[in-house]
């Protein structure tokens, strides 16, 4: 019924910016994010989205200042990490990570942002005990905002510990799981209205 969004079909694909919209129970742009109805971000989204696109092509070993906060030598960035669990799939995107530790940049405010580290950590695995906010600011050719990008660097760290509750992401997803599931029927009346 649903083979054409890929976030629903063959099974639901749960994620971070799934749960959010989920806790405020905004089912209209839950379904807009289920189909992959197009969302406009604002521009500190969009400029946010560039610049970790940049970091992407570049590579982290680009952000100057990060190394002295990476121990190890290998790290997967923006590999996504995908948990099956029967009926539904939790799906997690960090921005740099390897079985230790997690980093997500941060081009604004970081505060806010230590559930999703938590949930980083506990879909990376046991031995991941770690998670880093790490604010950047971006350098731009010819001093213009929004320009050719030239360099990004790190202005502060914020690191978090894995919490012992870390784990209540399983029950989480199960209950978002069975409440997405259970209101269905609302979203096949809202396809009918596109």
């Amino acid at each position: 019924m649903y083979e054409e969004y890929r976030r629903l079909y063959p099974k639901l694909r749960l994620s971070w910016s799934l749960y959010k919209l989920w806790v405020k129970k905004d089912w209209r742009a839950v379904w807009d994010y289920l189909i992959g109805a197009h969302q406009q971000g604002n521009d500190d989204q969009v400029e946010g989205s560039r610049i970790h696109k940049w970091i992407e092509d570049h590579g982290w070993q680009s952000v100057d200042g990060i190394a002295k906060y990476l121990p190890h030598k290998k790290y997967k960035q923006e590999k996504v990490i995908e948990i099956d669990k029967g009926d539904y799939i939790i799906v997690a995107r960090p921005d740099l990570y390897n079985k230790y530790l997690v980093i997500d940049w941060k081009t604004g405010r970081s505060s806010g942002y230590e559930q999703q580290l938590q949930l980083y950590m506990w879909a990376i695995g046991e031995k991941c005990n770690t998670g880093m906010l790490a604010e950047i600011k971006t350098s731009y050719a010819k001093g213009e905002m929004g320009g050719k990008i030239v360099g990004v660097n790190l202005i502060r760290v914020k690191q978090y510990e894995k919490s012992k509750y870390a784990s209540d992401w399983e029950y989480r997803f199960d209950e978002m799981y069975s409440d997405i599931s259970n209101h269905l029927k609302y979203l096949n009346r809202y396809l009918k209205t596109l």
